[in-house]
């Protein structure tokens, strides 16, 4: 046997070195990987650099268009801490505007420093140091959405942001609101000090029980001014930021505790207090000493009119400064403004007093009588007077059904969707005879004449003269069917004002129309209408044509004397000729005066009434608009809950009308209205409607000089 340890292994070269070409090909496919691996990585790095450049346009874009980084607030005006002053339209002083909040400023200076670092050390550590918006927690509270990195929700927002959030009252829980206020912050920042940001926060956040800032919460809470405070009553208001009824230290004061070590150990931390009074005042309990803000016994109530006023102007803020509804109320109430408005104040007196005694609207039993409201206007839309309601106001800023409800105006439309549109088209003129029928039309899928008159009676062939008189239903259809529905609706919406009508909407899968002979003849709208518009409508018959926007005042100006919103010359626009306006000016003084007027009961002794009443479908609602030559009013009766009113005819506006009307006139040099000399008084046949000759039956007509009707060729 060989020993096979003795042998020598002979190693093939082939198989044991690796061939030449082999090395090659391992070599470029090294080479290949990590060329592709390098193509990979740059691909990735350029798509990342493309996309960030897309994302950072995309945000840059966003941010210019939709981000206002300036929300129109001013902390000097804030600081002022001037209350807004309402003159009447003499340029008297009204009244003060209190929106009830216990408020009251104290500046910056007054503010012991323990109390500012209460609150900043609790709400803002960095708050000193950043530029609006702390990145470091703005970024851990985005973490913290996703991963509990802090056990409960941790918020980003600094002392600035709260502060904006607190103004605006913008407050959704939106990426876009959050974006957007983080611009805000920076963009305050640079206009204001940290000083001035820190004396408006603190004067500005609401501690509960309707009070605002630390002044007013101090003096509720401890009985004391600011400058008083202990470290203790600092941090107990401090905590109160996060959750003001929560925290509030009287009802809840375990809670209030609670979150308040977490303010000592920050102060204690930060150098405020040293470790020994930092036990202490753990150990402390809070001692409240609760003062309710002062009252003047009985509440006097600010009236309707201030309420609308107020209304509009803070509509006026937003819609000119793009701010909140909130942010527009903080600045109306506290930004020192002047109100210069159209109240008449002893228009607006008479009003009051009148709607608060019975006998004004009637000598009924009835245990649950209706509400009633009225506005007074003069001839170009400025409001001198509004109730909202009968018997005593009780609130500010309640309901207001002359300005707010929505009702059927009835009959009291005829003149402004039919009659006046027709005069003006030349369809009729005062005297044109007319056939009082019905007409043929589907109603609920099958034929029927209709409608009806309100009397049930029909009066065979009359003037227009008498069709209004008679608040007749079947003449105005047939003329809104000449008209067309669609020029009746666009008349009172495009060129009346009238807000409330709607072209289309779905009720429980029906869809409704105010482009109906009904609505646009009778009243009868899906809606209805407020009785503010319907009121400044009727203007165009009392001053030749021109209609003007209802206003409850003439500018508004800041604190630095600066007008910020103006109506002093509002758009005007004459919507029916002057020729028109006085025709229909004599038609309606011929429901007020003439025998079978429905406002009879309107008339005034010494002054020219017109206008028309107004009766929805089963008497819910009952309207009248009269106008004298000083001043248009419109009064409006119903429940608030509709049902039908007294069949008896108890309740009558053209008697509250009256009763208001007479005493607002008292003093007033007697006075007719003025009419064009367009309009040509002449005699007409009462048998044919045309221009009378000898022989004729005659009547006096108003007419448009450029569309007489003929004589009357004497053939009866």
């Amino acid at each position: 046997m060989k020993d096979i340890s003795s042998q020598k292994i002979i190693k093939d070269p082939k198989k044991d070195k690796p061939h030449k070409k082999n090395r090659a090909k391992g070599g470029k496919l090294v080479k290949k990987i990590l060329l592709g691996l390098g193509r990979v990585l740059v691909t990735l790095f350029l798509v990342g650099v493309i996309t960030g450049s897309i994302v950072v346009t995309a945000l840059t874009v966003y941010v210019m268009k939709f981000v206002d980084p300036d929300v129109g607030i001013d902390l000097r005006t804030l600081s002022s801490g001037s209350s807004t002053t309402v003159y009447d339209d003499k340029g008297s002083k009204i009244q003060t505007l209190d929106n009830g909040e216990n408020r009251e400023w104290v500046s910056i200076d007054k503010i012991p420093l323990h109390v500012k670092e209460a609150f900043i050390y609790t709400e803002d550590q960095r708050f000193l140091e950043h530029d609006g918006v702390d990145w470091k927690r703005t970024f851990g509270a985005f973490v913290n959405m996703f991963i509990d990195i802090y056990g409960f929700k941790q918020g980003g927002s600094t002392i600035t942001q709260q502060l904006i959030k607190t103004l605006t009252g913008e407050n959704e829980d939106k990426i876009e609101r959050k974006v957007q206020e983080i611009f805000r912050a920076i963009n305050l920042e640079k206009k204001y000090s940290k000083d001035e940001i820190l004396e408006a926060y603190l004067n500005e956040i609401p501690l509960n029980r309707n009070t605002y800032g630390i002044q007013a919460a101090s003096k509720l809470y401890f009985n004391k001014d600011v400058s008083k405070l202990t470290v203790l009553e600092a941090s107990a208001l401090a905590v109160m930021t996060r959750n003001p009824t929560r925290y509030d230290p009287i009802n809840n004061p375990e809670n209030n505790k609670d979150r308040r070590e977490y303010t000592l150990k920050q102060l204690y931390l930060n150098k405020t207090i040293d470790e020994t009074e930092y036990d202490k005042l753990l150990d402390t309990d809070l001692k409240t000493d609760y003062t309710k803000p002062n009252s003047s016994g009985n509440k006097v109530y600010q009236s309707y009119f201030i309420d609308n006023l107020i209304n509009d102007v803070v509509a006026d803020l937003m819609k000119e400064n793009g701010w909140t509804k909130q942010h527009a109320e903080t600045m109306l109430y506290s930004g020192g403004y002047k109100i210069y408005s159209t109240m008449n104040k002893s228009i607006q007196s008479t009003l009051e007093a009148k709607f608060k005694k019975s006998s004004t609207f009637s000598g009924s039993t009835q245990k649950d009588p209706p509400q009633s409201a009225m506005v007074i206007m003069d001839h170009y839309g400025e409001i001198k007077g509004v109730v909202g309601g009968r018997g005593e106001k009780e609130g500010n800023r309640i309901w207001n059904r002359a300005t707010q409800s929505i009702r059927s105006p009835g009959s009291s439309i005829k003149p402004l969707a039919v009659y006046a549109p027709a005069i003006e088209k030349d369809l009729i003129t005062y005297s044109t005879m007319v056939k009082d029928s019905p007409i043929l039309t589907t109603i609920g899928g099958k034929k029927r004449y209709w409608p009806n008159n309100y009397t049930l009676k029909s009066y065979g062939t009359l003037p227009i003269e008498q069709a209004v008189q008679r608040s007749l239903n079947t003449i105005p259809v047939k003329l809104c069917q000449e008209l067309t529905p669609k020029r009746s609706f666009d008349f009172l919406v495009d060129k009346l004002g009238i807000t409330t009508l709607t072209e289309s909407v779905k009720d429980n899968g029906v869809t409704k129309t105010d482009i109906s002979l009904g609505g646009l003849s009778m009243g009868d709208f899906v809606y209805g209408t407020k009785l503010s518009e319907l009121t400044a409508a009727y203007q165009i018959f009392a001053n030749g044509g021109v209609y003007t926007p209802p206003r409850s005042y003439t500018k508004v100006v800041d604190s630095q004397g600066e007008v910020i919103v103006s109506k002093e010359n509002p758009v005007t626009t004459r919507v029916i000729s002057e020729a028109t306006a006085g025709v229909m000016n004599k038609l309606l003084q011929r429901v007020v005066e003439g025998p079978y007027g429905t406002g009879t009961l309107a008339k005034l002794s010494k002054f020219t009434v017109i206008g028309k009443t107004g009766t929805s479908e089963g008497s819910k609602d009952l309207a009248f608009v009269g106008i004298t030559p000083y001043y248009i009013g419109g009064v409006w009766i119903g429940y608030d809950k509709q049902k039908s009113l007294d069949n008896s005819g108890t309740y009558k506006p053209t008697q509250v009308w009256k009763n208001v009307m007479v005493d607002i006139h008292k003093g007033l040099e007697s006075k007719s209205f003025e009419i064009s000399d367009k309009v040509k008084k002449l005699q007409y046949c009462r048998i044919t409607g045309l221009i009378a000759r000898s022989g004729c039956p005659k009547a006096t007509g108003y007419y448009k000089a450029d569309n007489i009707p003929a004589t009357c060729s004497g053939n009866h």
